[in-house]
């Protein structure tokens, strides 16, 4: 005999029938209390106890429904995190984290006479959590402006220049090719903003 016909006698009987209507699926057991509530209205019904069966087959499809209100809830939850930390999007973690070192840098680079010559000053950012968008949107951020933008191609060799007025310039160089990333000085002689 199905499940579905067997009499609900017993506590065993009914926790027999709970286990499976457990093992079955939301719609499943929808389909099932539709089918209930038809026999239910006929003048000779097929199944037993169908108050019991109706009742236990609507808290099963409640408590299905809520657990997957919970997972969806936690798939959204998951893909904004994801979202969150997409590597394309300038994070206030991520802010906090390197403004101080950008600061820096781009301090250096101001004590520096334009006729001096030291080497041009060099900050390697390669395997952090920057790329060149989000530098670039950091470095905007502090007052600077994208003004020129070059790549030359299969390499993906980069280099982004960022002014702002009355200071040096700076450029956002590297190579996609090995995910090199480095922010560094323009040329000191030409190097006067606008």
């Amino acid at each position: 005999m199905p499940v579905m016909m067997k009499p609900l006698k017993t506590e065993r009987d009914k926790e027999k029938y709970k286990m499976w209507l457990s093992s079955k699926s939301r719609h499943y057991l929808t389909c099932i209390l539709g089918n209930f509530e038809r026999d239910e209205k006929r003048a000779q019904p097929r199944y037993k106890n169908l108050p019991l069966r109706i009742e236990l087959i609507t808290k099963e499809i409640e408590y299905k429904r809520k657990q997957e209100e919970v997972s969806n809830i936690e798939k959204r939850k998951r893909v904004k995190g994801e979202l969150r930390l997409s590597r394309w999007q300038l994070t206030d973690e991520v802010k906090e984290k390197f403004t101080p070192i950008v600061k820096e840098f781009i301090n250096q680079v101001e004590t520096i006479d334009r006729l001096s010559d030291t080497p041009l000053l060099t900050i390697d950012l390669s395997d952090t959590e920057l790329n060149p968008y989000t530098l670039e949107n950091l470095i905007k951020v502090l007052g600077y402006e994208n003004t020129d933008h070059d790549s030359n191609g299969w390499q993906y060799d980069f280099w982004i220049t960022m002014r702002k007025d009355g200071c040096k310039t700076l450029s956002i160089e590297g190579t996609g090719a090995i995910f090199e990333l480095k922010l560094t000085e323009k040329e000191r002689k030409e190097n006067v903003g606008k």
